[in-house]
């Protein structure tokens, strides 16, 4: 499959976002999550700094559409909330 080419209609598939280098060459981020059901996993991912630093930046890109700019915004607020109520420690 290429990049933003599904095989089978309704599959998901990959599409690269602009400046996504944000977020792969970004600080990682790793915690310890716990399900409903009391399992538990670790969870490795991208800075939730960088995460709000991105959709920030997404958001203010002229060409973006409208809807998904207010998603972008709205994403930021949350996880920026969730760092302060929580993860003070990542705030910059």
């Amino acid at each position: 499959m290429k990049y933003g080419v599904p095989r089978i209609p309704h599959e998901f598939y990959a599409v690269p976002a602009r400046n996504a280098g944000l977020l792969l060459d970004g600080p990682r981020f790793s915690a310890m999550i716990v399900a409903t059901t009391g399992h538990m996993a670790r969870m490795n991912t991208i800075s939730p700094a960088a995460f709000v630093r991105f959709k920030r930046w997404m958001a203010e890109q002229p060409d973006r559409d409208p809807m998904k700019r207010q998603r972008d915004i709205l994403q930021a607020n949350m996880v920026e909330e969730l760092i302060v109520e929580y993860l003070p420690h990542l705030q910059q």
